[in-house]
């Protein structure tokens, strides 16, 4: 469910605390969350901003 959270907090740059930051790096490295990052980086479709 905080996958996607997880994610900005990365690409974002964002400080974490010690704990924050353990737990960010659990979900960044399950094995869920590292296919569904191969696949989003595949992602050929851009949408735009009108």
């Amino acid at each position: 469910m905080y996958a996607p959270v997880v994610s900005r907090f990365v690409t974002y740059g964002v400080a974490l605390d010690p704990v924050c930051q353990a737990y960010a790096d659990a979900v960044w490295a399950l094995p869920s969350m590292q296919a569904w990052i191969t696949d989003a980086q595949q992602e050929t479709e851009v949408l735009t901003h009108p």
